[in-house]
């Protein structure tokens, strides 16, 4: 008896599960910039927003940042954890990292260089190139 409701159940989970139609699946908004440091460094910048984010929506969005030596051609674990909850996923690569420019030197100017990262919320002092 058990293994005949079971397999009713199945069975009804796959039929409605096919006739269910394909949803569009807009991709997250995706900005690559080179942004300009405090000393004319330019450092390169994913930015990707959730997928209900217009351009030109006035909004402050939550955000989560992460610079690294490693590179950001795959950002897919920090788009999957945040977007879905609305926020923005910046990741820098490092100054002499990577499509950055500059010289790597071991964190030496991360403190500055995270601090112009914070100003990303200020359009008129951001230059990108």
């Amino acid at each position: 008896m058990k293994m005949a409701m079971r397999a009713f159940l199945l069975l009804n989970a796959l039929t409605l599960a096919l006739s269910i139609p394909d949803l569009p699946i807009r991709p997250p908004k995706k900005e690559e910039i080179m942004m300009r440091t405090q000393d004319g460094t330019y450092l390169h910048t994913l930015i990707y927003f959730p997928r209900d984010y217009e351009d030109g929506q006035a909004l402050k969005l939550p955000t989560v940042m992460d610079r690294s030596p490693y590179g950001y051609g795959d950002m897919e674990w920090i788009t999957e954890l945040f977007m879905p909850f609305g926020y923005v996923a910046v990741g820098q690569d490092m100054r002499g990292t990577e499509k950055s420019e500059g010289n790597f030197s071991m964190w030496h100017s991360d403190a500055s260089d995270s601090t112009d990262l914070g100003r990303l919320d200020h359009p008129p002092e951001l230059e990108q190139r």
